[in-house]
């Protein structure tokens, strides 16, 4: 500048000529030499004093021309292979959908998330990774993805989401195919691929088909140039550069055709001129740049328009480049230049930063407003386009000065003085919208609008003295409040000209000058705020006492005080009246209440962009701003939010003046700084409703970098951090380092970042702009780890990036390990108390044992007495019956009745004898108490004694029983053993009972004899019964255990025989097997191993004694003759007797022959043929019985029409009060326990067959009767006959045979049936019912004769033949006889 002044002193401007135009001064000269260079040489026209001249003109008026012709400023800043960049040829530029940006370079693709570079470079042997690292063309798809074209001819898809590439066209592959294509293009569906080839021909690849289809554009069109460049449209149509003429396919039909551009052609050949480039235009045009122009073709019209070029200029190998970006505007790229369409078709100068660059391309405008700008390999330039409100105005004077001349417009009084240009004179405009300030001895007005100062003389105090006034405000009422040096606080009002000093108004000495000490004042209310800048405090004037208050200080042991004693400016709340804002240097921005006293710092501590408070402004939206110095600071005083300006916001410089600002008439602001002042409308500042997008940028895992991208990687991330929302890491993977980034790219330094993790932060961590966090030793467990940023003007976003984080425990902490732990220390606290318990159960067991013990074998010595005396007891009478029964039978004149009954009295006394000697041999087992008593003999001889005394038994059941000695009798008898009688006999009898009682009729029983060693004798009793099953088998030998315990048991027992024989077996050292099979041939072996020791062993041992003979006759004595029965009437009541013992049912049967008619069955299910069959008047039947018991068979009568008169009475040992009610419930008519009498039952059975004579009769006299009786009958069996013969009444042939057939029964069971129960035969029955119809239809009115024929008589005279034999009248007596 000084150099220009120079020059202007020394050469005269007036005596130059006109000078022309810069464009025209400087002429560009380009050459063409295989590369792109440019270089400019200058021409000089006219003589060198013009130059001077010129140059001085461009010195002093370039600031001013900048300013007025350019864009407002801007805010720039490079990105080079210094930031990490990977080249500084830059290719293309994007930006996904997530907002992070990728850049193409020479030397890879690069992720940018505003602070740091994630780089991707070809991996040999990977293919998702780039194919090559040159790229050559970068371009977006409308699905998101990134077409890639590589400077080896290959196409990759780029999917930013998950960070791979895919192939499209291989170089080697097309190569295969003789195809070199130079440029590429995806179609809008993503289905077709888009190629230029050399020779005036595209391609398109058919993707999905894998076809390949050509377009030779030479033959479409006829012309021989080459296409330069082509585009496709989201409407399917495809547009070329074709020898300067647009040439338009569309893709679908195949149609053409060519367009010729709207421009002319250069005046030489120059290359961007021949080859011009198109780009698809706002609003769907197709924009090319042409020759001076831009061309704009409107498919839908069919036409062209064009836009000139701002500065034109042609030269060889010009550079430029057409993009519409994100903003929908078009981005002309031209040479070192840039421009912008807007709305009014006008091209724009952006401005570049320094140094531009000869080959500027527009690349992209992201989602903050930042345009990305490249040049030849400079790297990037960013560029935020955002117009910014903040104006600057050069220092001149002074601020104070500045102000009044140049924003106010007024010209100073010769008076006015200052004694500091920079902070004094203080402007304050009031709520009459008048502007008022002082200098050291005047009071000033403003009106706005005038360009004069009016002083006003009423407020001064002692003018002319040296004093100052240092302060001025303006209360909310239009009152003019100032402080002055010599006599404290003054208060003027403006419109009367008073004014009033107050006492005791000025601050405490500092020095020998006194009151310096006031930094600003504030009126509010009643009150007067005095700042003290010399670390006094805070100073409250009471108006209406007349002092001031204690001053409020700072208190380090509270935050409700001030921040910091020291105060460099005041000013009241614009909304709240009794709002005071304090700022300090140093301690921040700090709110307080003066009605309740109560502090609330703004400071660096809270995260206010800076602690020094240099002065304060309000607007007239009520916002408070500061000047600080870091910029500028807007505070909302009601949300108490701020945001923060600085260069980066369109700023001049961040730095401010103290107590230098003011708000003008217009309502602009004006703040001072040390190189001028910035003004600005707040009005014109806008929020920015931009929300940056936060992301997860890099993951560390122990302090190693994991990427997706790399094979060791993938592993733990499948996809890039970004994309997951859940990281699964195991025990071993729990030292994270996060990194994150909020993308705002024009001002990503400036956001601030927080964080917090679920389970180990309590709450937000606030790390300001440190983009990581940092966990170690993280536990196992589920985490949810959350980030935030803020947006640039220092408000939280409301973007929240979430990832949940899972650390898998190491097996031994798993849930299943837990469990199995809790499982084996619960199982050892279980089992240890299971011990425990059963350790005391023992003892208490142990205990009550021996307590059970000693009870049991009191017990038992009380039973074995009671035993042994009860048989003693039972022995007595059964002696006493046994003897005499003996003798009698002995006495040979009885007759063959008297001796029966003998010999059934003696076999069931001995059977009872046997009974009592086996439970009283189980007592003595039981108590232990019996032993073996030896004899001398031979045991074959005893075994065939016994084997005798079953003969007739097996000779009743037609079973065959045999013995196989193997010739040990003689054997025994040369050689004698001992053994215990008794107790073989014992075993043998139950052994030979059992298997002739299962046997059945036919069958065999074998007793066999063997000897395996001199002192055993074997014995095997087989059978060829029923067998037992397997199941049963090791249960037999129990006591009381019955295989078969069943009311239908075919065979009787009491379940101690065996149990006695294994007993007794045991007791004698012998061993007893068994083996048995229920299938066919069924059968039984019970192997008995005894011991025989040798008769020498004891010599005094008394001899073997067999039962006499006279018994053995007793027992031959035949008992199956049958004395001669009594006979009977044939109409005596008929009796049915069922029991399965036949000695029990023969006795019934006897006592009962000589007054009924008596039939037996064995069982039930005989006895039920019986009584079908027979129709008896009384069964007699046992309730334990084979294959049907008593109760079943009660059953069975009673629910069958045909037998449910018949009368059941239960004859059982069975009786409890169950079972009597169990028998009843069946339809039993009456229950006889045994033993029983016979005369009792002989008078049930006579009350019971009264009973049935006495029904019989009712039934009879109802049937025969004249009259039906109005009543239901009572009989269902007479119900059904009679509801038979009613459907077939008028049927003359309905006879019994019909009944008989209607009612399911035979015509003899239907004749027994109604002679049981009504005393009729079948043939009375039906006349009889006939009859009864006969009379009700006389009643009615009917005739004899239609009577006759309706109730089933052949004739009339035929029915008053049989109506008179019946009822000893003819029907017309009886007729007369009712009405009568």
């Amino acid at each position: 500048m000084l150099l220009f002044v120079a020059w202007y002193k020394i050469l005269p401007f007036t005596s130059y000529p006109r000078i022309r135009s810069i464009s025209k001064l400087m002429r560009p000269l380009t050459s063409f030499e295989g590369s792109w260079r440019t270089r400019y040489e200058l021409f000089y026209p006219f003589p060198a004093c013009y130059y001077r001249v010129f140059g001085l003109l461009i010195g002093w008026w370039l600031p001013v021309l900048a300013a007025l012709a350019q864009l407002p400023p801007q805010s720039n800043k490079s990105l080079t292979t210094t930031n990490g960049l990977p080249h500084n040829s830059v290719t293309g530029v994007e930006q996904d959908k997530t907002g992070f940006l990728w850049i193409s370079t020479a030397d890879g693709l690069a992720r940018y998330d505003g602070r740091t570079f994630k780089v991707f470079r070809h991996r040999p042997g990977d293919s998702t990774s780039l194919v090559d690292n040159e790229i050559v063309m970068f371009e977006k798809t409308r699905t998101g993805s990134f077409l890639i074209t590589a400077s080896n001819g290959s196409f990759q898809l780029f999917d930013p989401r998950t960070e791979r590439f895919t192939e499209v066209l291989n170089e080697k592959s097309l190569a295969r195919q003789g195809i070199r294509i130079t440029k590429g293009k995806l179609s809008a569906d993503g289905r077709y691929f888009w190629g230029l080839m050399p020779g005036l021909r595209l391609i398109r690849f058919d993707l999905q088909r894998k076809t390949t289809q050509f377009v030779d554009v030479a033959k479409l069109t006829g012309l021989a140039n080459v296409p330069s460049d082509f585009i496709l449209t989201p409407d399917g149509y495809l547009y070329a550069e074709c020898d300067s003429r647009l040439f338009q396919l569309n893709t679908k039909t195949g149609e053409s055709r060519l367009i010729c551009y709207p421009f002319n052609s250069p005046p030489v050949h120059y290359w961007p001129i021949d080859y011009h480039q198109i780009a698809l235009a706002p609003r769907g045009e197709i924009a090319v740049f042409g020759y001076q122009v831009i061309a704009l073709y409107n498919p839908a019209l069919g036409r062209f328009r064009t836009i000139p070029i701002p500065d034109w200029f042609l030269q060889r190998d010009t550079w430029y480049q057409l993009k519409t970006l994100a903003d929908n505007r078009l981005y002309v790229g031209y040479d070192n230049r840039l421009y912008r369409l807007d709305a009014n078709d006008q091209l724009v100068r952006i401005p570049l930063p320094a140094p531009t660059s000869q080959q500027t391309s527009p690349w992209l405008l992201d989602r903050s407003g930042v345009l990305w700008v490249g040049g030849r390999s400079t790297g990037l330039a960013r560029i935020d386009v955002r117009p910014q409100p903040f104006g600057f105005a050069p220092r001149q004077k002074a601020f104070g000065k500045d102000l009044l001349e140049q924003d106010l417009g007024v010209s100073l009084p010769g008076n006015y003085t200052v004694w500091d240009i920079d902070h004094w004179p203080r402007y304050t405009f009031g709520p009459n919208r008048a502007g008022y300030l002082i200098d050291t001895q005047h009071v000033y007005e403003h009106k706005p609008g005038r360009d004069t100062l009016t002083e006003l003389r009423a407020l001064h105090m002692n003018a002319g003295e040296p004093c100052c006034k240092l302060c001025l405000k303006v209360s909310r009422r239009g009152q003019v409040w100032f402080y002055s040096n010599s006599w404290g606080l003054i208060e003027g009002d403006p419109k009367s000209g008073t004014k009033q000093l107050y006492p005791n108004s000025r601050l405490p000495l500092i020095s020998s000058t006194p009151g310096h000490d006031a930094a600003d004042i504030q009126p509010i209310g009643h009150s007067i705020w005095v700042g003290s800048q010399y670390g006094f405090g805070l100073f409250r004037y009471d108006i209406t006492r007349k002092r001031f208050d204690k001053p409020l200080l700072n208190n380090p042991k509270s935050t409700n005080s001030l921040p910091i004693n020291a105060i460099n400016c005041l000013s009241a709340d614009p909304t709240d009246s009794t709002v005071l804002w304090i700022g300090t240097p140093g301690g921040g921005l700090c709110r307080l209440n003066t009605r309740t006293m109560v502090f609330r710092r703004m400071g660096e501590p809270e995260g206010f962009p800076n602690g020094t408070i240099l002065s304060i402004e309000t607007d007239g939206q009520g916002m408070i701003w500061c000047s600080t110095n870091r910029g500028l600071v807007r505070v909302n005083p009601k949300t108490l939010t701020w945001r923060h300006f600085t260069v980066d916001d369109g700023l001049h410089e961040d730095s401010f003046l103290q107590t230098s600002s003011a708000r003008l008439p217009d309502g602009r602001l004006v703040f001072g700084t040390p190189k001028g002042r910035i003004i600005f409308d707040p009005l014109a500042v806008r929020d920015q409703i931009y929300q940056p997008p936060i992301v997860l940028s890099s993951l560390l895992i122990n302090n190693k970098v994991v990427d997706s991208n790399s094979p060791e990687g993938r592993n733990t991330l499948p996809t890039p951090i970004n994309s997951l929302s859940e990281l699964i890491l195991d025990h071993t993977q729990n030292f994270l380092t996060i990194g994150f980034a909020g993308l705002h790219y024009g001002k990503a330094e400036r956001l601030n970042y927080r964080y917090r993790l679920s389970g180990v932060d309590d709450g937000w961590v606030t790390v300001g702009t440190q983009n990581t966090a940092n966990y170690t030793q993280l536990s196992p467990g589920r985490y949810v780890f959350n980030v935030n940023s803020t947006t640039p003007d220092g408000q939280w976003s409301r973007q929240i990036k979430q990832l949940m984080i899972v650390i898998k425990p190491p097996f031994w902490a798993t849930w299943w390990a837990y469990a199995i732990y809790v499982l084996v220390f619960g199982s050892l606290v279980f089992g240890f108390i299971r011990f425990r318990l059963r350790q005391a159960r023992q003892q208490q067991e142990i205990t009550l044992k021996r307590r059970e013990s000693e009870q049991l074998r009191a017990v038992d010595e009380v039973k074995t007495r009671f035993f042994s005396n009860i048989t003693h007891e039972f022995r007595t009478p059964l002696t006493l019956i046994l003897s005499p029964t003996e003798k009698l039978l002995k006495t040979a004149h009885q007759d063959n009745s008297t001796r029966q009954s003998l010999t059934l009295i003696h076999q069931n006394a001995r059977q009872l004898l046997r009974l009592i000697n086996q439970l009283l041999d189980l007592s003595k087992l039981e108590g232990s108490s019996m032993s073996i008593a030896l004899v001398r003999g031979n045991p074959v001889v005893l075994i065939e004694h016994l084997v005798d005394t079953f003969l007739p038994m097996a000779a009743s059941r037609g079973t065959v029983l045999r013995l196989e000695t193997n010739g040990l009798t003689d054997r025994f008898s040369e050689k004698p053993g001992l053994f215990d009688a008794n107790k073989w006999e014992t075993i043998l009898t139950n052994l030979l009972s059992n298997a002739l009682k299962f046997t059945p009729t036919g069958g065999q029983v074998l007793l066999t004899l063997d000897q395996p060693t001199a002192d055993q004798l074997e014995m095997r009793v087989s059978d060829t019964g029923v067998g037992i099953p397997v199941q049963h088998i090791p249960h037999i030998f129990d006591r009381f255990y019955q295989v078969d315990t069943s009311r239908t048991r075919s065979f009787e027992g009491t379940g101690i025989g065996l149990a006695l024989v294994k007993e007794l077996t045991d007791l004698l050292g012998g061993t007893i097997a068994v083996q048995s099979r229920t299938e066919n041939p069924s059968g039984t072996t019970f192997t008995l191993t005894l011991p025989v020791r040798p008769a020498t062993d004891q010599l005094d041992t008394p001899e073997l004694l067999l039962p006499g003979s006279d018994l053995n006759a007793l027992r031959n004595i035949p008992t199956t003759d049958r004395a001669p029965l009594p006979r009977v009437s044939d109409d005596a009541p008929l009796v049915l007797v069922v029991d399965d013992n036949e000695e029990l049912r023969t006795f019934i049967a006897r006592e009962l022959m000589d007054r009924y008619r008596v039939l037996m069955a064995a069982d039930g299910e005989e006895g039920w043929s019986v009584c079908q069959r027979e129709l008896p008047d009384v069964v007699i039947t046992d309730v334990m019985m084979p294959r049907l018991d008593g109760y079943q068979l009660t059953n069975r009568i009673k629910s069958t029409l045909a037998t449910n008169h018949i009368a059941v009475v239960l004859l059982t040992a069975r009786a409890a009060q169950e079972s009597r009610i169990a028998g009843l419930e069946q339809g039993a008519d009456d229950y006889l326990t045994k033993p029983f009498h016979s005369d009792e039952l002989s008078l049930r059975l006579d009350n019971m067959l009264t009973r049935q004579a006495h029904l019989r009769a009712y039934l009879h006299r109802q049937v025969t009767t004249p009259a039906i009786s109005e009543g239901p009958m009572v009989d269902p069996f007479v119900r059904q006959l009679h509801q038979a013969i009613e459907e077939r009444l008028d049927d003359a042939t309905f006879g019994i045979d019909e009944l008989a057939q209607a009612v399911s029964m035979s015509r003899r069971t239907l004749n027994r049936k109604l002679t049981a129960t009504a005393n009729l035969s079948a043939s009375d029955f039906i006349r009889h019912y006939r009859l009864q119809r006969a009379t009700q239809l006389l009643k009615t009115g009917s005739s004899i004769a239609e009577t006759a024929y309706g109730v089933g008589f052949e004739s009339p005279a035929y029915f008053a033949t049989v109506f008179k034999q019946t009822y000893h009248q003819t029907p017309s007596e009886y007729l007369s006889h009712q009405r009568a």
